[in-house]
């Protein structure tokens, strides 16, 4: 399993096809701000698990965990986005290359 975090933003990560891959973002807790992935057609999303717990208060951090496998080689670029489902634009964006052969 490759382990990847917000330090892997805006880098890019060789892969193998087959690989299981972990990406693993703060959250902030009681503000609605929520982690969004946009994953091309050679990466696919195995699960995701959301902060659980009690939600404390605001700028309190919960950690979302996503994983996918890598499906076919390529050049892949996942994109993660932060924000409130209501608002038009993300407070924060990272870029991650899977650069898989």
């Amino acid at each position: 399993m490759i382990h990847l975090d917000a330090a892997a933003d805006g880098r890019s990560v060789a892969v193998a096809v087959g690989d299981l891959v972990e990406l693993v973002l703060e959250e902030p807790r009681g503000g609605g701000y929520q982690w969004s992935f946009e994953l091309p057609d050679g990466l696919r999303q195995v699960d995701q698990e959301q902060p659980g717990g009690p939600v404390g208060a605001p700028g309190t951090l919960g950690r979302r965990t996503l994983r996918m496998t890598v499906a076919r080689p390529g050049r892949h670029v996942m994109r993660a986005r932060l924000g409130r489902p209501w608002e038009a634009e993300p407070v924060r964006v990272l870029t991650v290359v899977l650069d898989a052969r």
